[in-house]
């Protein structure tokens, strides 16, 4: 069985001041690619349109919670009391929240209401997906068939689709067989930039062993036809005598 992943994305989740504790905002925004993920297989992610709604009609029964931190002791509200309205449109999934004023709802209402909390993350299992390699060797996946379980509001996601990301997170157990290491982008991008330099030094260093190489087997072969020489004069000379 396939575990359930996280996704968690830079899109704003903001409060509305109409009296009630009401969130809302984008989760996912469909057919976008995210930033490079994965450890040994690296790969960009995007979901398929139509992927979340048809996730949602499914998901009707049991339902999707909306969770603090992926924490399901704290379930801010859900779509079993219409409390969570989850829909998909033409930018991807969006969510509107009614949060119930239990002490921690109002807490979190508070901290999303002062922007501490402004990220948005889905927990999800694949059911259906495509792989393909592109020329740099990075995987492009799409994600065409999934099922929802919760969606979250976070503050400092391990994964994140827009900057940083992982797959198979299991939810359960919060462990990873392979654990991902979390590099921003601006230190990847440094990274590339010193490979780049170390290849480049090692392409000259190639050349010069190249050079260098040909050059010894030249002398060797300038000094085996002097031995040569030396070596024929020698035989003449015995052979006069």
């Amino acid at each position: 069985m396939k575990k359930m992943e996280v996704r968690a994305n830079n899109v704003e989740v903001r409060a509305t001041e109409n009296g009630s504790l009401i969130v809302e905002g984008y989760v996912n925004e469909t057919g976008q690619p995210s930033e490079i993920l994965g450890g040994h297989k690296r790969f960009r992610e995007k979901i398929l349109k139509g992927a979340f709604q048809r996730a949602i009609d499914k998901a009707q029964k049991q339902g999707i919670d909306f969770l603090a931190e992926h924490d399901k002791s704290k379930i801010l509200s859900s779509t079993t009391n219409d409390s969570l309205i989850l829909k998909e449109d033409s930018k991807g999934l969006f969510m509107s929240a009614t949060i119930t004023p239990t002490s921690w709802g109002k807490d979190y209402y508070e901290l999303i209401k002062s922007n501490i909390l402004s990220k948005m993350s889905f927990g999800f299992r694949t059911i259906k997906d495509k792989w393909s390699e592109n020329v740099t060797g990075v995987y492009d996946r799409t994600i065409e068939e999934l099922e929802l379980f919760e969606v979250s509001v976070v503050r400092n996601p391990a994964y994140s689709q827009s900057n940083i990301a992982a797959r198979g997170i299991d939810i359960e157990d919060a462990e990873e067989e392979n654990p991902i290491i979390e590099i921003p982008k601006e230190k990847l991008e440094d990274l590339y930039f010193k490979l780049e330099k170390i290849d480049a030094n090692n392409q000259k260093m190639l050349k010069d062993i190249k050079i260098f190489s040909k050059s010894l087997e030249k002398e060797k072969g300038k000094q085996f036809n002097e031995e040569r020489s030396i070596y024929d004069k020698v035989i003449a000379l015995q052979e006069i005598h």
